[in-house]
């Protein structure tokens, strides 16, 4: 599967859509992107932009992998692509739950690659009520394992931020997080060279 998608507002051709996401039947995980939820089995993505804009989302699904123009990629591609759009995730969350967040893609596993993308968004998760559970925000990739996945010749110009808001009812465990400007966690060998 290949897709190419350009969203733009200059010029004559302007193109508006909502996020694509997928809700795994049965399932407690969510995956949402701008241009696609989930990619799997060798897709190509490529030549994208997501343009200027806000994107809140608050669900109630246990697991949560969501990026500015991936949600999750696997064993895919996504090259020369650009996300402009502000993310804020805002969650109230439960013992376990786990967030994945990136200004491009969300998670990427296995022998995915991500090459030559770039976020000029502000990419930022607001939680409450947390203890045991964990959250991971990158500006390009939120959460990146697997053999052979990599990230190549990609910027970051926007903000990472996780916020903890906390109540009445929650002590000062705020669950485990992962932030950088590129990954939020990285757990991936390195390619042998040969």
């Amino acid at each position: 599967v290949k897709i190419s998608y350009k969203t733009t507002t200059s010029g004559t051709e302007t193109t508006k859509h909502a996020a694509n996401e997928n809700n795994i039947s049965g399932s407690s995980e969510y995956f949402a992107g701008a241009i696609v939820g989930y990619a799997a089995n060798g897709t190509i993505i490529e030549c994208c932009e997501v343009d200027n804009g806000n994107e809140t989302k608050t669900t109630t699904k246990s697991k949560l992998t969501i990026g500015g123009l991936v949600g999750c990629l696997d064993n895919s591609t996504i090259k020369n692509c650009i996300n402009y759009r502000d993310i804020l995730i805002e969650e109230d969350l439960s013992n376990g739950d786990t967030i994945t967040l990136g200004g491009c893609v969300g998670t990427v596993s296995n022998s995915s690659t991500v090459l030559n993308v770039a976020n000029f968004g502000k990419i930022e998760t607001k939680r409450t009520n947390s203890s045991t559970n964990t959250t991971y925000v990158g500006g390009i990739v939120g959460d990146l394992s697997g053999n052979g996945a990599q990230i190549i010749n990609c910027i970051s110009a926007g903000n990472t931020l996780d916020r903890f808001v906390a109540s009445e009812t929650v002590t000062t465990d705020r669950g485990t997080v992962y932030s950088g400007a590129v990954a939020g966690f990285i757990n991936a060998p390195s390619p042998e060279s040969g």
